[in-house]
């Protein structure tokens, strides 16, 4: 992937199988040459998903959300599966923490 924006490697582990490293990648929107008006953000997973669509918008903003959304619900699914992801240091991946699944504060009006 060209222009990645954020990266992070873990390790993952699905269960009876060995651990693997796992590394989730968002790359920087760009504007489709094809489809003026259109944003694509790439995203993986790699091994497990290293073929995935673009995120596909009008906007590059949500381009970008809709493939953290995407890695997040990918990564979510594969722990719903039985599989772990960890920190090199063995702890949890706080996958709601990093995908900014927690609480939010309002903001209150000016």
């Amino acid at each position: 992937m060209e222009n990645i924006t954020a990266r992070h490697d873990f390790i993952a582990q699905q269960p009876n199988e060995d651990a693997f490293e796992l590394t989730i990648e968002i790359g920087a929107p760009y504007q489709d040459a094809k489809y003026p008006g259109e944003w694509l953000c790439p995203c993986a997973i790699t091994p497990i998903y290293t073929k995935l669509l673009p995120a596909r918008s009008d906007s590059s903003l949500q381009s970008l959300c809709l493939a953290i959304c995407l890695v997040y619900t990918l990564a979510s699914d594969f722990i719903k599966k039985g599989g772990t992801i960890r920190y090199d240091d063995g702890s949890d991946a706080a996958l709601g923490a990093i995908f900014g699944q927690g609480p939010f504060i309002p903001i209150a009006p000016e």
